[in-house]
């Protein structure tokens, strides 16, 4: 995950945790994930959102929301993957 825009005060770990400084009472930004393509090196988005973070609502609350959607997002795109990869097994074997 990383934070494509917004607020200055919220940050993002390596590991994915979001959080604002607690001088900030409020802080916005757009994070998204994306997937690299080992050959190519290009990225392909597959989930973008808009968070706020708010002092005194835990983060974890919020941030466990989000990953749930992207979690989500993911599983759809495992699955087309799984059936792309199937269909292009069963035609290679039609010849």
């Amino acid at each position: 995950m990383e934070q494509v825009s917004g607020s200055s005060h919220l940050t993002i770990t390596p590991d994915g945790v979001v959080s604002i400084p607690e001088v900030a009472y409020t802080a916005t930004a757009v994070i998204q994930a994306a997937l690299i393509n080992p050959s190519s090196g290009a990225n392909k988005v597959i989930f973008q959102k808009e968070v706020t973070l708010i002092a005194g609502k835990d983060p974890t609350v919020i941030f466990q929301s989000i990953m749930k959607t992207f979690e989500g997002k993911l599983g759809e795109i495992q699955s087309k993957d799984q059936i792309a990869k199937y269909m292009r097994s069963s035609h290679n074997g039609c010849h």
